[in-house]
């Protein structure tokens, strides 16, 4: 999810900062790059409300979208969970509700893991039931979430400048410190926890807990992913999508901005080669082939 301000004040921009926006690229559906481009392959009826974020679950082979329906910050238990296939047609708009204003998700086993505000619900993906809900101590604003396969849930809360982790019993502040500059979109792979903050993506060790920068220059970030050849695509809320590759190649996949079409925390899936991109606030779910040129 982009930063808080970015998200609430807008349309309360002034032009000229809304113009700056926009020229950052021009709006490309199939953009070749030479190296890497994305194809635009479907885009959903305008049916979700404030769509935040995509997760693809390859076992059932269904999307979960999180709708926060209303503000982002208020617990008014209008947010809701969407089932959409992987065409794009939605199987149940309103699967599971009453939730505030859900955002990140993720699944271990049988159980969709999702963030409402200050708060980690806990979904049974057979029955669409809420199984738990914890409070999390000293949560602001807690936004995308990754998991393990040991078990662990990571969680980011951007106002609070934290990641906590959850072993299915407890919550704890596992990471904290100047270095982590309004976390968001998370990702993780090999023993390896990706944050995306603003201007930077840092790589942290989970096993030891050694962190370092890996690239700078990505201005805010929403969602972030890696490619089954470690390049990075992360999303800026206002709707422009890049691919990175380390140490210092950049590409614009596509920039919807001047068509006020957000990109808020996308899924890749690298078995698909197929990126889900949530529009926020312009209630859609839209998905692209990634296609490699080399």
């Amino acid at each position: 999810m982009a930063i808080f301000e970015n998200k609430f004040t807008v349309m309360r921009k002034s032009f000229i900062t809304l113009i700056s926006a926009l020229i950052l690229a021009s709006v490309v559906f199939s953009q070749d790059t030479g190296k890497v481009r994305a194809d635009k392959l479907w885009e959903s009826e305008k049916v979700f409300q404030i769509p935040e974020s995509v997760f693809y679950d390859h076992q059932n082979k269904v999307l979960y979208v999180s709708n926060i329906n209303g503000n982002p910050t208020v617990e008014d238990e209008n947010g809701f969970i969407s089932r959409v296939g992987l065409d794009g047609k939605v199987i149940d708009l309103q699967w599971v509700q009453g939730l505030n204003a859900p955002k990140g998700m993720g699944k271990i086993g049988n159980v969709l893991y999702v963030t409402d505000i200050t708060r980690l619900i806990e979904i049974d993906i057979p029955t669409g039931r809420i199984l738990h809900i914890h409070d999390v101590e000293g949560a602001k604003f807690l936004n995308d979430i990754t998991t393990d396969p040991q078990g662990y849930v990571y969680i980011s809360d951007m106002q609070a400048g934290v990641i906590y982790r959850y072993d299915g019993k407890s919550i704890e502040n596992w990471m904290e410190g100047e270095i982590l500059v309004s976390p968001n979109g998370l990702y993780l792979k090999d023993n390896v926890l990706y944050i995306g903050c603003t201007d930077r993506i840092i790589k942290v060790d989970t096993k030891t807990g050694d962190h370092k920068i890996s690239f700078e220059g990505t201005g805010s970030i929403d969602g972030l992913n890696v490619d089954m050849h470690g390049n990075y695509i992360i999303s800026n809320w206002r709707g422009l999508v890049q691919f990175i590759q380390p140490p210092d190649l950049k590409i614009i996949l596509f920039n919807t901005s001047d068509k006020l079409v957000n990109a808020a925390d996308i899924f890749f899936a690298p078995s698909t080669g197929i990126l889900y991109v949530p529009t926020f606030a312009d209630g859609r779910v839209m998905a692209y082939k990634i296609v490699y040129n080399e």
